[in-house]
């Protein structure tokens, strides 16, 4: 009786379970491995993605653009990752993973829809100046608007004409849409194949010889100098502007709010300048000083101009920057490889090494960096450029 009891006590216990819960627990262990090949891929990509981003976003990035790109970053890795699954499924002659087509088609869907429509929308959300977020999604889709209105408009003339001229037909059209598309993409990947089977093997061979790495070294400081000049004197021409239009605006005006905003934006005028406003706005052109304070269109034209200028000056000084610790690196490169006494010498902005631990990583350096990494490069340009040409053969 005992032993009956506590079987009727197992089976009050037991869970009943309806077929739609077997049906969803079957799908499920189904599904395991697809969900667990498809976890995998979206953490390492969404977790590379991060850390670069990490690595090289500025501080003065804002959320939205680091998100933009975290999503650009995580769908080219995810089409990388994808690869590989794909090509194997395909040479072992089994069936593909499930859930590897809806992969593919969300990653191609997501990537067209990042292309076409998200990143150009939001690059010319960033790029406004208006003084809300309403107006700034408004220009952004009108200017985009333009941009799909002059393709559709071309691709519409050119249909016609080839209608009027009865080498198209209607039922025909859209083999015509097919045809564009692959042109488009044939051409793209051309473009790119022939840049990565001539410059890459190229400029790793160039790289190698150290003998005019110096010349060419000089001649992008004076390339970036020039850049930044002009950089400069753009910049120092909008600050100028916006000196200029806050002075001649009353204090209790209007559109005071905006102008103000402005200014807050610009650098000072002293950091560009070493003379007085009245100066500068002697030598200012007509054009450059143009501006209606009374008109919100106007300011907000200033704004997008000042931003635009001070956005390509912080980027040529970064490259400036660049171009100069790469000179000085290549100078004291030039120097280790004609020193007699096998001497590493380093550039000025790095330190130098002490002691006798110092030497002998001197050495080990001199020996990898001198002797060593020409012959890894020379043999590292030749083996791509005989992999692309049998590749391009085949």
């Amino acid at each position: 009786a005992h032993r009956a009891r506590r079987r009727r006590r197992r089976r009050r216990r037991r869970p009943r379970t309806s077929p739609e819960r077997g049906a969803f627990a079957m799908s499920w262990t189904a599904s395991d491995g697809t969900a667990s090949w498809a976890l995998t891929v979206g953490a390492g990509t969404a977790l590379t993605s991060a850390m670069a981003l990490w690595y090289f976003a500025s501080p003065s990035v804002s959320y939205r653009a680091r998100a933009q790109v975290v999503l650009a970053w995580m769908l080219s890795l995810s089409i990388v990752a994808l690869v590989p699954l794909d090509v194997v499924s395909t040479m072992r002659a089994d069936a593909p993973p499930e859930g590897l087509a809806g992969a593919w088609d969300w990653a191609y869907w997501s990537t067209f829809a990042s292309t076409w429509f998200i990143i150009p929308l939001h690059q010319c959300y960033e790029d406004a100046a208006d003084f809300s977020s309403v107006l700034r999604l408004k220009r952004a889709l009108r200017e985009n608007g333009i941009m799909f209105g002059i393709m559709f408009g071309l691709v519409t003339i050119g249909s016609v004409v080839m209608l009027a001229s009865e080498s198209l037909s209607f039922s025909s059209l859209r083999a015509y849409g097919i045809v564009l598309g692959n042109v488009w993409g044939i051409s793209t990947g051309v473009l790119l194949m022939g840049f990565g089977l001539v410059d890459v093997p190229r400029s790793i061979w160039l790289r190698a010889g150290y003998a005019g790495r110096l010349q060419r070294a000089y001649k992008r400081v004076a390339g970036v100098s020039r850049s930044l000049h002009e950089a400069h004197a753009k910049l120092a021409a909008q600050v100028t502007a916006v000196a200029t239009t806050s002075r001649v605006m009353p204090r209790r005006h209007e559109l005071r709010w905006a102008m103000s905003a402005i200014e807050n934006e610009t650098p000072e005028f002293a950091s560009v300048h070493r003379g007085s406003l009245d100066d500068a706005m002697d030598a200012a052109e007509d054009d450059v000083l143009d501006y209606d304070y009374d008109e919100l269109n106007d300011l907000v034209k200033l704004r997008r101009t000042v931003r635009r200028c001070v956005r390509v000056y912080n980027r040529t000084r970064a490259q400036y920057v660049l171009a100069i610790e790469s000179a000085f690196q290549c100078e004291a490169l030039e120097s280790s490889r004609t020193s007699s006494m096998r001497r590493m010498y380093r550039s000025p902005t790095v330190s130098v090494r002490d002691g006798s631990l110092g030497k002998c990583l001197d050495d080990l350096e001199y020996t990898w960096t001198v002797i060593l990494t020409p012959i890894l490069l020379r043999l590292l340009a030749a083996g791509l450029t005989f992999f692309f040409g049998l590749h391009h053969h085949g």
